[in-house]
């Protein structure tokens, strides 16, 4: 088994706003034109008042959307994961978590409490235990008071991808190959789903059919951090290829297995940038 890596403007200069104290033609501002262009602006502000409008200026609302950021730790007894809240206070958070059993899935909720405007914050769980290994279990919905997000998806969606670090959706780009230096290739494992784990995938390269997996064996869901391969080429007739994908296998994080056999895969290649 082979682990690969993981993977202006400048502003103009202040200029003093033209008033009738300066400006060459100073009779065409000070007429009543002025006052009733101020009070439509006026008006336009208390129009959206609930937006937070004042007589100062514009100053628009961020209502509470907490999001789960990312897991950080893992033990046999205890795991840390963290919400973000892309506004004002959230009041009340709390994280449902199911935990997989053999009759399916069972759920907890864990309190958060208060996550400060545009902060993280902390939450501990208990981990899913499967055989005996500790996983992360599943994020539910995400609720607050006066909001709420939807939970994740269980089921793991690997696919091979482009490496394209700068889309931020691998799976926007056609699935190939590209050249990290004259003998070697980079490719991506793209997961769109639930957690994956005890992931491998099989390929054939010039060293004959090998197994590569990720560090920790598991990719993270719905594309937090995808999986690199960086593979030797495929050789025939003297003629450089990319690495053929064979299979690529994974579990979800109460042992279900999975696997995509001979996924497609473009055989025009690129350079790597």
């Amino acid at each position: 088994m082979t682990h690969s890596s993981g993977s202006g403007r400048v502003p103009p200069p202040y200029e003093e706003p033209v008033t009738s104290r300066h400006h060459p033609d100073a009779r065409r501002f000070d007429t009543p034109s002025r006052a009733l262009g101020s009070a439509a602006v006026l008006l336009f502000a208390a129009a959206l008042g609930g937006c937070g409008a004042n007589v100062g200026g514009f100053e628009p609302e961020y209502p509470p959307t907490v999001s789960f950021y990312s897991w950080d730790s893992l033990s046999v007894i205890s795991c840390r994961g963290w919400l973000y809240n892309f506004g004002h206070v959230a009041s009340n958070a709390r994280v449902q978590l199911w935990y997989a059993t053999a009759q399916g899935e069972t759920s907890r909720v864990v309190l958060v409490g208060n996550v400060g405007d545009f902060s993280r914050a902390p939450f501990f769980a208990t981990p899913q235990l499967t055989g005996g290994e500790p996983r992360f279990p599943r994020v539910g919905v995400i609720s607050w008071n006066g909001g709420s997000q939807p939970e994740e998806t269980r089921v793991p969606k690997l696919q091979f991808s482009a490496f394209s670090p700068a889309t931020g959706d691998c799976g926007s780009c056609p699935p190939r190959w590209c050249w990290k230096s004259p003998d070697s290739l980079l490719g991506t494992i793209y997961n769109s789903g639930g957690w994956a784990y005890h992931v491998a995938a099989t390929l054939e390269n010039r060293d004959g059919v090998r197994d590569f997996a990720p560090p920790l064996d598991r990719v993270p869901a719905r594309n937090r951090d995808d999986w690199d391969i960086t593979s030797v080429a495929r050789e025939s007739l003297g003629i450089l290829l990319p690495p053929r994908i064979l299979k690529i296998r994974w579990e979800d994080y109460g042992g279900i297995r999975d696997s995509l056999v001979s996924p497609p895969v473009d055989t025009t290649t690129t350079r790597c940038y």
